[in-house]
């Protein structure tokens, strides 16, 4: 659904909801904050959280269709590399791999290495969720 509401409003990267249950529209600088609140009204019929939550907006990075092709591109090597799962982040704007202990390094190098993705759009974890955030 993200990546539908990012066709129609190309720099939306996501949405979550805060620590109150307000809604978040992460979008890339330039991008309307109307235009994307009303795409999100358009495919999920409202926007989701609070009644009366106001939509706050965060500036990101990465617009979410670019994140879900780097994720799709990882899927190649993702197992033989140790990693256990892998998902995007909206509130982060990045892709969440996880790995088993003593992968880190090797899934690191060699999954960004293999597509488009930056180290920047990417953040490793292990089964215990510590961040790793290695050169």
């Amino acid at each position: 659904m993200f990546e539908a509401i990012d066709r129609d409003v190309p720099g939306f990267g996501g949405l979550y909801l805060d620590e109150n249950q307000n809604p978040v529209i992460a979008i890339v600088a330039g991008t309307s904050h109307a235009a994307a609140e009303a795409a999100v009204r358009a495919h999920m019929g409202r926007v989701p959280g609070r009644a009366g939550g106001a939509v706050q907006y965060v500036s990101i990075a990465y617009r979410f269709s670019d994140l879900r092709r780097w994720l799709r591109e990882f899927g190649a090597t993702w197992r033989r590399d140790g990693m256990t799962m892998m998902d995007v982040n909206e509130r982060r704007n990045r892709i969440v791999i996880g790995v088993r202990d003593g992968a880190v390094r090797n899934a690191r190098s060699v999954s960004t290495s293999n597509c488009q993705a930056t180290r920047r759009s990417t953040v490793s974890r292990t089964p215990t969720a510590r961040p790793y955030r290695g050169a």
